[in-house]
């Protein structure tokens, strides 16, 4: 399936969105009274999130719902 470069940005976007809260709960579970690293923490895995949704689109989302996504 061809994607265009809109959806690739949407696709981009959500999971940036996704990994950034995701990275921001993570880093605050762990009690990091640092601000830099829960900000570093959060971008980081929001790239690393926007990334593999993008490449993978629902292959990424299904594998996180089904508790799939570490492997």
């Amino acid at each position: 399936m061809h994607t265009d470069s809109e959806e690739k940005r949407v696709r981009f976007g959500c999971g940036f969105i996704f990994g950034f809260f995701i990275g921001g709960i993570v880093a605050f579970k762990h009690m990091v009274s640092d601000g830099n690293y829960l900000l570093t923490a959060s971008v980081i895995l929001g790239l690393v999130c926007g990334i593999a949704a993008m490449k993978q689109g629902d292959k990424f989302w299904e594998a996180f719902l089904t508790g799939k996504w570490w492997w």
